[in-house]
């Protein structure tokens, strides 16, 4: 067996470099006969490789299928024992989870039931760190997937087991903080919905003297309604070396309510010879493809695809008021998509929209509580993401064995 001394703390004794197939036994999954119902809804817990991705660190709530005795029996479908690590081997390899009760999964799994002289959290963070190591083992002419050979083979460096539950104790700490933000996003995110089905369902009203909502159509609002145009994808020259921002429908579903970057870019001469314009900024801009019915706003001058409609307000209404309005809005899209496209709908349809509109007063004091909300959205994301980064930085640092003291954080961040 060989051995890695650490000299990075008085007294620290040395961690060992294994192979992962002796700290644990790596065991495969199977999936009982489909056709054969006395093999399905029982009471064994079975998982599949898409649910493993939402489950986050511990499987403790029932899986989406159960299999029977019969079907553990008649399958290489095994029982996996508490607190092991069920680790996903192919499709989204090297996601994992650790079990909180018996377990079954399909064979799209290499589970680490962990032996004696390792904690299962440890290994858990080494393979969220080593997810690369398991991709490089991975192969396969229909889809990759990594062999129990491979992953057994695969070498990790481990320390005493005091050392590692106290690692273990850092990083949960992190998590647990983590997961606390998560629930507040998703929480103030929550909140925000609900006041915007409350307003725009007009059961809360908000401001002094309040006035009846008119009802209008999204053409009425517009000084300008005008979709974009893309030019031609074989010409080169339409696009090489371009400084004309050109949007697509992923560069509003990454970004969201505002647009200050595109992933594209044309030239003068693409602009010229296509229906593409360039879009003022502080124009709405509305999803007519893909993410139909996303609206977002643009910090900067831009062009767009045939995609998207460009929407230049006029003086009846509030650009802020108007976004939120469309954001609620989609809920109903469905009901305006063609029929026999792929859920699409074109510039006549957008300028027919039916619009409730508030008074000019009322439309920015809407406008303002919202964007209160989503402005403590954001912080809270914000925070989630400096968290998320420093936890990555720990998570590197300690399951390497590069930091074993608090002096070597320091050391660590100054370096």
């Amino acid at each position: 067996m060989q051995q890695k001394n650490k000299k990075m703390g008085t007294g620290m004794t040395s961690w060992q470099v294994k192979r992962l197939g002796e700290v644990a036994e790596v065991v495969s999954g199977g999936t009982p006969d489909t056709r054969v119902e006395e093999f399905w809804n029982g009471n064994i817990q079975w998982i599949t490789p898409s649910e493993i991705t939402k489950v986050g660190k511990r499987i403790s709530k029932p899986t989406e299928k159960q299999i029977t005795e019969k079907g553990l029996r008649a399958s290489s479908a095994v029982l996996i024992p508490a607190n092991s690590i069920i680790l996903c081997s192919r499709a989204t390899i090297g996601e994992c989870a650790i079990n909180d009760y018996e377990i079954t999964t399909n064979q799209g799994f290499k589970n680490l039931i962990i032996k004696d002289g390792a904690i299962t959290e440890f290994v858990y963070y080494w393979v969220k760190l080593n997810k690369k190591a398991l991709l490089r083992i991975s192969s396969g002419s229909t889809f990759l997937e990594f062999s129990k050979n491979d992953l057994e083979k695969l070498e990790i460096n481990l320390p005493p087991v005091g050392e590692q539950g106290r690692i273990v104790g850092v990083l949960e700490v992190w998590d647990e903080y983590i997961e606390g933000l998560k629930r507040k996003v998703a929480l103030k995110e929550e909140l925000k919905k609900g006041l915007m089905q409350q307003i725009f369902g007009q059961k809360l009203r908000v401001g002094k003297n309040t006035t009846e909502w008119q009802k209008v159509k999204l053409g009425d609002l517009c000084k300008k309604a005008k979709s974009g145009g893309t030019p031609t994808a074989t010409k080169e020259i339409y696009y090489d070396g371009g400084d004309i921002p050109f949007l697509a429908i992923s560069d509003m579903t990454e970004q969201g309510k505002y647009l200050s970057r595109t992933s594209k870019f044309i030239t003068q001469l693409g602009l010229e010879n296509s229906s593409a314009w360039i879009v003022p900024k502080k124009s709405l801009i509305y999803s007519m493809y893909a993410s139909v019915g996303l609206p977002s706003i643009n910090n900067i001058e831009m062009a767009t695809s045939q995609a998207m409609m460009n929407i230049l307000p006029n003086e009846k209404v509030n650009l802020e008021f108007l976004y939120y309005y469309l954001l609620d809005f989609r809920k109903y899209i469905y009901r305006y998509v063609e029929t026999g496209t792929q859920g699409n709908i074109n510039a006549d349809i957008v300028k027919n929209l039916p619009i409730l509109l508030p008074s000019l007063k009322e439309q920015e004091k809407i406008a303002e509580i919202l964007a209160n909300c989503d402005e403590e959205i954001e912080l809270l994301k914000n925070k989630l993401s400096a968290i998320q980064q420093q936890k990555k930085f720990l998570l590197r640092n300690l399951i390497t064995g590069e930091i074993r003291t608090p002096e070597d954080i320091l050391t660590k961040k100054e370096s």
